[in-house]
């Protein structure tokens, strides 16, 4: 099961706490995964907004 099914299995559980956990790291997932094949970056931060910035500085054609 990955990140976002698990994360809609929570939620049907009423585990909202542990759903939004998930969503969150399935999120940093998609954007550190988008950070390193665009642009060989690696960056050591798990904060959404910053991830949310380094990805908007590089245009992908």
């Amino acid at each position: 099961m990955n990140l976002l099914q698990e994360q809609n299995f929570t939620k049907i559980r009423s585990q909202n706490k542990m759903a939004a956990f998930m969503l969150h790291q399935a999120a940093e997932h998609a954007l550190h995964t988008i950070l390193k094949k665009a642009t060989g970056l690696h960056v050591n931060t798990y904060n959404i907004d910053r991830l949310l910035r380094y990805c908007t500085m590089y245009h992908i054609n």
